[in-house]
């Protein structure tokens, strides 16, 4: 493995962490005192793609119009996966948004809480979004990176919880394919995005109940 390409890896994703470390954690009394709960309509998102691969392996057997641009253009992974996800109209901050209601609706401790209009509600922000290599250094497999932070704030604009989790390339859950097969097939990111949301959601309330 390039050691270049480990330290860059090792930086980006020190960064990332650092931009979401920031926890306030979320007491039994603050918990028992909240009436009710939305999720905002508006999530920040990172405003460029992460990549963290084998340089040169990106571009590599995409075919089609997006194949086409990338030889043009010689864009980066980043630009190349942001405009894929753009082309294909995969919006990684409405795939955020569901999965991180539809596991307050399930959840016993918040289902009867949710409503559309609150006292309280949650602020979600993705971090990152992207690909990571796998951990098999003689793979040419990637899988999604996704990185997100939930807040819950008061009509006084006061934070009563804060977390955040990501999801990279240490996780079973989520789909692995190459680079070509991301930026050919949207079901790859659509699936693999899905899936690191709701291991990230689960995770995230996980933290909000205990």
């Amino acid at each position: 493995m390039n050691i270049n390409r480990i330290s860059v890896w090792l930086i980006s994703t020190t960064l990332i962490f650092l931009g979401g470390c920031v926890s306030v954690p979320m007491t039994a009394e603050k918990r028992d005192a909240i009436q009710s709960v939305s999720v905002s309509n508006f999530v920040k998102i990172a405003p460029n793609a992460a990549f963290n691969g084998r340089a040169g392996a990106w571009g590599v057997g995409i075919g089609g119009a997006i194949g086409a641009a990338i030889a043009a253009n010689n864009s980066s992974p980043s630009q190349e996966i942001k405009a894929f996800l753009d082309q294909k109209q995969i919006d990684v901050r409405d795939i955020v948004r569901n999965s991180f209601f539809k596991g307050l609706a399930n959840d016993p401790k918040w289902a009867s809480r949710l409503h559309d209009q609150s006292d309280t509600y949650f602020n979600l922000e993705v971090l990152a979004y992207g690909l990571t290599m796998t951990t098999n250094i003689f793979s040419s497999d990637y899988k999604p990176w996704l990185s997100v932070r939930a807040t819950l704030m008061n009509q006084k604009g006061e934070t009563l919880w804060q977390a955040h989790d990501v999801i990279a390339q240490f996780n079973s859950a989520t789909p692995k394919a190459t680079y070509a097969d991301f930026l050919s097939d949207p079901k790859w990111f659509l699936d693999g995005f899905s899936a690191a949301s709701a291991e990230i959601t689960q995770s995230l309330l996980d933290k909000l109940n205990n």
